[in-house]
């Protein structure tokens, strides 16, 4: 019998317990026994950062015996099992949920996050190896009527007294710790944010005697703002860092084709490599393992993107409307499968979010957006370059649904945004043109263009004119015969041209508000059944964007049709 897959279980124990499908990643484990004193590991969403600490958690915990949910597994095999394993108190945060607003809400959310630590740690207020100021301050903090010094000292002052407890070392996880200050940088009390989650950073894991070990998840290094400069070296595993932790969190490709397998899905494979694989952490090709889980869990298998609607891109959002056309065409060019050369940071200021392009390229990387290579340094002077790109086509659909509606919603037409509407029209990019057009349509055209008579010989008129200036890349034809019948617009590539799609155009009167649709299936019948696409294949050209448009007056609607 096929184990249950555990959508969304973020949870090791229960994961293990409830018997659901598991990839073995405890030899990340291993690397934290045996690597620095304070690790931070950056991942994009959903790729198992919240899954990962859970684990390591429930290996280390001493206050409660999991050695049975480690069965089978590699770690399980490894000579320092036993030195380690249920051996150290643990403290485990996760701050992915501070999302407010506003400071103040911010605060409440933070002071509610430690009080819940406060409360896994109770059994300290009857611990006869800790003070009695001690308790008193744990139980304030648990009731939330702390000061706000307290709260941003609550690790800190808790690992304390569970060293003094336990008389034994302490392991400090924090997930997600740079969620709180997208909302923050947002929401313009970045500096009051800051101020708190730097002194609870700097506490917890700079200078703490009693710490063990401390592992932090998220999806940005974030630099400059003094939350790891005052660390004691720690050890940074990014997608960019080639180490052992590279291949420990999301699908390589024998974990993922093993799971096909598994499931009876390998006749999938080569599908499943275009939609999901495509990520490069360090120098390990890896697959969206919670797109991997959802197609596998979907009883039709359906390939769809699954993850690209899972985080809140609100950031990403804000830095592609506001950036420079550069930006935007480049965005484009990466969606339409071109690779770009760019320098690339590991660590990210937020003071140069707005005016460094480069810095959007580390966040889109960062974000599972993009997979970056390497390239050779030809010069130590110099930053090193990557070669970014797409990853696969659940980015692609990702880029093309929503990052590229995000370019060019309230955008007004003007300047060189002419050029792109006929770049997305050569193109054969349907939702972009439209909407270019439309805009384009309501600034430059005036009721009387379009009156009663005239409204096909006008559009005819307009689209000619749009695509006069194009003669260097495509024959334009208009109203001439091929197949059986007459087209409105032939662009027929030229050689020289870099733009290979033919392009086929129908217009056709809708006689009253009703009968939109009407015409446009009439455009489209017309189009098919007069074959006018075959002066097109005389030429060479198999692939073709057909647009068919109704139109009464100033109104008209669209349609791609294949």
């Amino acid at each position: 019998m096929k184990q249950s897959i555990g959508i969304g279980i973020s949870d090791f124990k229960k994961l293990r317990e409830g018997n659901y499908y598991l990839i073995d990643k405890t030899l990340f484990i291993k690397e934290i026994i045996h690597g620095g004193e304070v690790i931070l590991c950056t991942r994009p969403r959903r790729f198992g950062k919240t899954l990962t600490l859970s684990m390591v958690k429930y290996f280390f915990d001493t206050t409660q015996d999991n050695h049975h949910i480690f069965e089978g597994l590699a770690i399980k095999q490894e000579a320092d099992y036993e030195k380690y394993a249920g051996k150290y108190p643990v403290i485990f945060v996760s701050l992915k949920g501070i999302k407010e607003n506003t400071w103040a809400a911010a605060y409440q959310n933070y002071k509610f996050i430690m009080a819940e630590m406060c409360r896994q740690h109770l059994y300290l207020l009857e611990s006869k190896k800790t003070t009695k100021r001690q308790k008193e301050l744990l139980a304030k903090m648990e009731k939330g009527s702390a000061s706000e010094f307290d709260y941003s000292h609550a690790i800190r002052i808790l690992s304390e007294m569970l060293y003094q407890h336990h008389n034994q070392k302490v392991v400090i996880l924090i997930d997600e710790y740079d969620s709180p200050i997208y909302s923050a940088y947002l929401n313009k009390y970045y500096q009051e944010s800051m101020n708190f989650l730097r002194a609870l950073m700097e506490s917890a894991l700079k200078d703490n005697p009693y710490l063990e070990k401390g592992v932090v998840t998220g999806i940005l290094r974030i630099v400059k703002e003094s939350l790891f400069s005052g660390l004691n070296n720690p050890q940074i595993s990014s997608i960019l860092t080639t180490d052992k932790l590279s291949d420990k969190m999301g699908f390589t490709e024998a974990e993922t084709f093993k799971m096909l397998a598994d499931y009876g899905l390998s006749d999938e494979k080569e599908a499943v490599k275009y939609w999901y694989d495509g990520y490069l952490f360090g120098k390990f090709p890896i697959y969206n393992p919670w797109s991997i889980l959802h197609f596998v869990h979907d009883e039709e298998h359906k390939f769809q993107p699954y993850w690209v609607n899972t985080s809140d891109n609100v950031l990403l959002r804000r830095l592609l409307l506001t950036g420079n056309s550069n930006l935007k065409e480049e965005i484009n060019d990466l969606i339409e499968g071109k690779k770009l050369a760019r320098p690339l940071a590991e660590e990210v200021t937020f003071s140069n979010l707005d005016n460094d392009q480069d810095v959007v390229f580390s966040l889109l990387l960062s974000a599972g957006y993009l997979k970056a290579k390497r390239l050779p340094q030809t010069d130590i002077r110099y930053e090193s370059e990557f070669e970014i790109s797409v990853p696969n086509q659940e980015v692609v659909t990702s880029y093309k649904k929503t990052i590229r509606h995000w370019l060019f919603e309230d955008l007004n037409l003007k300047n060189n945004d002419y050029e792109k509407m006929l770049q997305y029209l050569m193109q054969g990019e349907y939702e972009p043109f439209e909407m270019f057009f439309e805009r384009f349509f309501e600034q430059s055209v005036s009721s009387h263009d379009t009156k009663e008579g005239q409204t096909e010989v006008f559009y005819h008129a307009l689209f000619l004119g749009m695509v006069a200036q194009l003669g260097n890349l495509y024959i334009i034809k208009s109203n001439a015969e091929a197949g059986y019948g007459r087209y409105d617009i032939c662009m027929i590539p030229k050689k020289n041209s870099r733009y290979q799609k033919g392009i086929l155009i129908e217009i056709k009167l809708a006689r009253n508000e009703n009968a939109y649709l009407t015409a446009l299936e009439s455009a489209e019948k017309q189009m098919n059944t007069h074959k006018y696409q075959a002066e097109l294949e005389a030429h060479g050209i198999t692939e073709v964007f057909k647009l068919c448009i109704a139109a009464k007056g100033k109104q008209f609607q669209m349609k791609e049709i294949s």
